[in-house]
Parts: C-alpha cells; structure tokens; sequence
C-alpha cells in the first residue's frame, strides 16, 4: 500500500507490511521498524505514518509514557524533515523532542549548530554476535557460560526450532506466559499489556515468518523465544520468557538460538532496547553485545 504524502497521515495496519518493510530494509535493522512487532505493539492503532521528502514519518506512543512524539527514518533533507515535525508538533501541542532516530540520518545532518543532537540509550538496540554467543567465548562472558553448562547437567532439556503458526504451540506458549507472569510477579497491567501485544502478533502469524526456538524439560514447555531470520545476516528476537525456576535456562535459550542461526550464516540477534529498565539492561549488557545507536533531536531555542 503506498503511503500518503506529508501533511497527511495513516493509520498503521497489517496491510502497510510489505511498504514498510522494503523501506526500512534499506537501512539498519532496528527493531523500532521491525513491523511484526512494532504493529503488534500498536494495540490501540494510534500509530500514524507519511511520506517526506522520500523519508518514512511517524506519530508513535511512548512505550512508558503514553504520550506521543514524532520520527523519522531515511537520509533525504533531513533538516527540512526535521523542521516540518518539530512545527507540527509545536502546533499540536506535543514533545517537540524528536526520538528513535538512527545514526545514518544524523550523519545527513550538515548543520548541527541549530540542532541539539544526543544520544538515547534507552532506546538503544542490543546486537549480539552470534559466533560469540554460541562459542559463549570471551572472559566477559564466563558467567553465562557456566550459567548453561549447570543448565545442561540439571536438566533434562531438549530444543525445537518450530513454525508459529502451530495452534497447540500458541496454545502453549500462551499457558506459559500466564504461568511466567505468575512466577515474576509482574505488575498485572504490564503483564495484560504484553499479552495483549502476544496475542495481536499469533492472530495475524500467517503473514509473519516468525518461528519459536521452545524449551523442553521433562517434557513440559519450561521456556521460548519468538524471532524472525530477516534473511540479511539479522535476527529480531522479539519475546523471550523462561520458568525461572529452571535457573539457567535464559542463557541457555540464547546459547541453543545462536547454535541454529549460527548454521543458517546469520550474523546478528537484535534483542530490542532496554527502555531505561535497569534489570533488562544489566542481562542484556551482560553478554558482551554491539549496540544500534538511537538519538533524540530537538532544535536550539
């Protein structure tokens, strides 16, 4: 579906895939355009997206605060760009602050004197290498490593990599996201927001090419991982939960996916921004990852 030209807008929806994705696979793979989850994500269809200057515009919602800002991706008149967004949102009332914004539009940036540049750590995505992960090579990662060989000796665990579009496995991967919620304590509204966000992606999976790395021990689905080979050395893994009472069993999740990705040549696993949660940061920041830098604009008063 083609996208309508700024100043118009429109409604995100499963039918703008194919659009979005060949736009946003011109550039690097940021889990902020990875469109299974960013429409899952979108349960309240709030998010608005144009065309500028040959650039991909959006009004997206603050995960955490609710509020809305604009973005853009794409390297062309990005000052020009830059400028539209920031007077439409001072005319609507909203953050003139501009956010998830990738390092090759900055650079596009000629003039950076009328601008305030910084980065947006929170926002960042976690790149982890696959050779490194699945060798679990390197001192930084000795932790993690004696985390799966315990795992490995504990228990009796085996491993599938299998097509979403299974019903009993959504089924199942339901029942233990229920039974995970249970078991973190999570706060109920976040826990029904997830879910929510779960069940949007499995209602529409036939036209994802999402699979499931599950978990076995003893049998019973102790743990899985949602994620998709984008085919360009890059992996989106976009939900991850584990019975916790199996200790180990996270790193050894990412231990087994990188196994398989390792076969099939991929090269990456983006596993998304922290969102400022220091307990997300602290296990993801533990193994050793690259990050895909994000910024937020706003021009000088």
């Amino acid at each position: 579906m083609k996208l309508p030209n700024y100043p118009d807008f429109k409604i995100l929806e499963l039918s703008d895939k194919d659009t979005i994705e060949s736009f946003a696979g011109r550039f690097p793979t940021s889990s902020d355009y990875y469109f299974p989850g960013w429409w899952s994500w979108d349960t309240e269809s709030k998010t608005l997206i144009s065309q500028l200057n040959g650039n991909l515009v959006t009004k997206r919602v603050d995960y955490l605060k609710g509020t809305f800002f604009y973005s853009f991706l794409g390297t062309s008149k990005v000052e020009e760009t830059a400028s539209l967004l920031v007077d439409r949102a001072r005319s609507e009332g909203i953050s003139e602050e501009l956010k998830l914004i990738l390092g090759v539009t900055v650079e596009r940036f000629q003039d950076k004197s009328d601008w305030n540049v910084v980065e947006d750590p929170e926002n960042h995505d976690y790149l982890l290498l696959v050779e490194k992960i699945c060798g679990m090579k390197g001192g930084n990662l000795h932790s993690k490593r004696r985390k799966v060989n315990r795992f490995i000796e504990n228990y009796n665990a085996t491993v599938t990599v299998v097509d979403s579009q299974d019903l009993t496995l959504q089924k199942d991967l339901l029942e233990l996201w229920r039974r995970w919620s249970n078991i973190t304590g999570k706060d109920n509204t976040e826990t029904e927001q997830e879910l929510r966000v779960f069940e949007k992606m499995f209602g529409a999976v036939q036209y994802f090419k999402v699979e499931a790395l599950c978990v076995y021990v003893d049998g019973n689905l102790e743990g899985f991982v949602i994620f998709e080979d984008l085919k360009n050395g890059n992996v989106i893994s976009s939900f991850e939960k584990g019975n916790t009472h199996f200790m180990g069993i996270y790193e050894f999740m990412k231990f087994k996916l990188a196994i398989c990705l390792k076969s099939r040549g991929c090269k990456h696993i983006n596993i998304e921004q922290d969102l400022g949660n220091e307990g997300l940061r602290s296990a993801k920041s533990g193994y050793a990852p690259e990050y895909l830098k994000k910024f937020r604009i706003r021009r000088k008063v």
